[in-house]
């Protein structure tokens, strides 16, 4: 038995740990994902993962699913005439309307309803 622990590149995930994890936040993105949850599917503690998906990313697991979870709104709210935001605030995983709104603002520079008007012009 070694005494040798398998480092990732650079301090980085390995490219099938961040396939791993990529394809469970999408397929999970509209319920709440701890970070426990995300750093389980690498076998990683949630501190080391977080650094590890930081450096692979540029951006925090955090960062990451609100990216996500907007741009998956975005889709939703250019697909219907009047769309339900509280509804799509709900389906990518925030949990009231508030502060969907206030991410999606962050992210986006505008809140749902001006990006929706902007879309629709």
């Amino acid at each position: 038995m070694s005494n040798y622990k398998i480092r990732n590149p650079a301090g980085k995930l390995s490219s099938q740990q961040l396939k791993q994890v990529i394809e469970y936040v999408h397929e999970h993105l509209g319920e709440e994902m701890s970070l426990t949850a995300l750093a389980d599917q690498t076998n990683l503690s949630a501190f080391h993962f977080a650094r590890l998906f930081k450096k692979s990313l540029g951006l925090s697991p955090h960062q990451y699913m609100l990216q996500n979870r907007v741009e998956r709104a975005k889709r939703l709210i250019t697909k219907t005439d009047r769309p339900d935001l509280a509804d799509i605030a709900l389906q990518v995983g925030f949990y009231d309307q508030a502060h969907f709104t206030k991410a999606f603002k962050r992210v986006v520079g505008l809140p749902p309803k001006g990006f929706f008007k902007q879309a629709a012009s």
